[in-house]
């Protein structure tokens, strides 16, 4: 009994979200620094059929007029794969390229699922990472959690999470600089002008204009954000597959750890988007300014030897191309 009360506690400095199910799948697992395959699969089985009642209201605190994709995406949370068919186990490398002293404080992080084909689709951004000249580091992540060495892994019940687990495991390794990308965001360039925007606004990502415009039911989460109501206009939308926080900026300290905070609250507001929601209305408290789409969509990259591409950065596949000979071979 002692020992469950030492547990639960254990569990609750983490998270305020708590159940018997989720207890006793921590308790099953002998060493959280150092799960073994029996212990990833013991997670996955979790995710797919565990009760997960902080999924149940997501029709109800999600976006508005997505229909059928509530159910698509929380199907997506309920197959999320650790580990690979065969037990491969999950994959942590990283590399640097050519680093400078100048840009040793650089690190770009892209992690995916052994959902197919984001293990594909890591190797490569990491391969176009190398032939845009980028300078820097790179972790990537297959499968796993970041973040084991400081309790990562009781982050991977609750979807999204992964990308402040990435932060904090970079951050721990002395980077200043990270910039979290998406799989299906493909760099376009060198990437120093990105930086060069970090340091100048202390990060960098991309802004859609006022929320409102577009989702009417997000006046309903002004409670959650703590955002008076007068002011949800004043929230733009800020997409989070492009990520970039320059960790000198005081003001992305203070936003990045009461984004943690916020986050484990999940007994108090859950949804899909949790993550994005819940930075956009930081940004706006924090004053940390979003620029304009800078980026190309489709089924293939733009030409960048037209002038008119020259200011792109990113390249972005939504996940919509098909597999393919060439240079989008590697496209879901």
């Amino acid at each position: 009994m002692k020992f469950l009360l030492v547990f639960v506690f254990a569990v609750q400095s983490v998270f305020s979200y708590v159940d018997e199910e989720l207890l006793d799948l921590w308790a099953s697992i002998p060493n959280i620094y150092e799960p073994t395959l029996n212990d990833y699969r013991s997670i996955e089985s979790y995710l797919q059929n565990g009760e997960r009642p902080y999924l149940n209201d997501l029709p109800e605190t999600s976006w508005t007029n997505i229909g059928d994709e509530v159910n698509i995406r929380v199907q997506i949370m309920r197959n999320f794969k650790l580990v690979g068919p065969n037990g491969e186990m999950p994959i942590f490398e990283k590399h640097d390229l050519n680093v400078t002293e100048e840009t040793k404080d650089r690190c770009i992080l892209v992690f995916g699922s052994y959902n197919i084909p984001y293990p594909q689709k890591v190797y490569h951004i990491l391969q176009e990472l190398k032939e845009c000249g980028y300078s820097g580091s790179v972790m990537i992540r297959i499968g796993g959690y970041p973040n084991l060495s400081h309790e990562g892994l009781k982050s991977s019940p609750f979807h999204g999470r992964w990308k402040l687990e990435f932060f904090k495991e970079a951050r721990r390794m002395g980077y200043k600089k990270i910039i979290h990308l998406d799989t299906h965001v493909h760099p376009l360039c060198d990437l120093n002008l990105v930086f060069d925007v970090m340091d100048q606004n202390g990060g960098f990502f991309y802004g859609h204009g006022p929320w409102l415009n577009i989702n009417k039911n997000f006046m309903d989460f002004a409670p959650y954000l703590k955002v008076p109501h007068k002011k949800m206009h004043e929230i733009h939308f800020i997409s989070g597959c492009v990520l970039g926080l320059n960790f000198e900026d005081i003001r992305v300290v203070k936003l990045f750890d009461e984004w943690e905070e916020r986050m484990r609250r999940v007994d108090e507001f859950y949804c899909i988007g949790l993550e994005e929601i819940t930075f956009m209305a930081l940004a706006w408290k924090y004053h940390l300014v979003a620029i304009p789409p800078s980026y190309a969509v489709g089924d293939f990259p733009p030409d960048m030897s037209d002038p008119a591409n020259e200011r792109l950065f990113f390249f972005f596949d939504y996940h919509r191309v098909q597999i393919r000979q060439g240079w989008g071979a590697l496209y879901d």
